[in-house]
């Protein structure tokens, strides 16, 4: 029986795994803070990132914010936050290695917001050294 269990536990998805809203709005990974969440996209050698409601609803105000990427190596590097539209807070990939982790401080109507996201690399992008 607790080998079912087990198995069961693993089977969740990520997102589900991350919060308790089910599946993120834009399709990324989400974590919980307070009464909001933030939510992260992975695309076009880019990453996006949304603050979300406890309802997992995109709060649209004006935000700011930096990423902070942390290497393998022990080294680390920061940029900042681009707004978009919609809500959306986009940075860049860095193009200098794989980061294992970002951690994401955000400032959203006056209240620091900081999560932090594990880097899910595949085999190929460790094989030429950076992702796509």
């Amino acid at each position: 029986m607790a080998l079912v269990v087990a198995i069961a536990t693993l089977a969740i998805s990520p997102a589900m795994a991350q919060s308790g809203h089910g599946a993120a709005p834009h399709g990324g990974k989400m974590v919980d803070i307070d009464n909001y969440h933030i939510e992260m996209v992975k695309a076009n050698n880019a990453l996006t990132f949304y603050v979300l409601d406890a309802n997992a609803k995109t709060l649209t105000k004006t935000a700011t914010g930096s990423v902070e990427f942390a290497f393998e190596n022990g080294s680390k590097s920061t940029a900042n936050l681009i707004a978009g539209k919609n809500g959306a807070l986009t940075v860049a990939l860095p193009k200098n290695g794989i980061h294992t982790n970002c951690t994401v401080t955000i400032t959203y109507e006056g209240k620091k917001l900081v999560g932090k996201f594990k880097n899910e690399v595949s085999a190929a992008d460790k094989a030429h050294g950076h992702q796509h």
